[in-house]
């Protein structure tokens, strides 16, 4: 699993915030990408906290 910060004061940020229908900070993503076809799925989602380390790990071992 890879992590990639995106600043939502960037242009970059803006952009994938949006394709990804992020309206306010802070928000947090697992997502999982296809790379053969560019398409993502959503795998949890926290908008408006940032869960901690135990939290997103039992998200990622569930969709495993």
């Amino acid at each position: 699993m890879t992590a990639t910060f995106f600043n939502l004061s960037s242009v970059d940020g803006l952009a994938e915030g949006a394709f990804h229908s992020v309206l306010a900070a802070p928000t947090m993503l697992l997502v999982e990408e296809h790379d053969y076809n560019l398409d993502t799925v959503t795998l949890a989602e926290w908008r408006g906290v940032i869960p901690d380390l135990e939290e997103v790990k039992r998200e990622y071992s569930l969709t495993l």
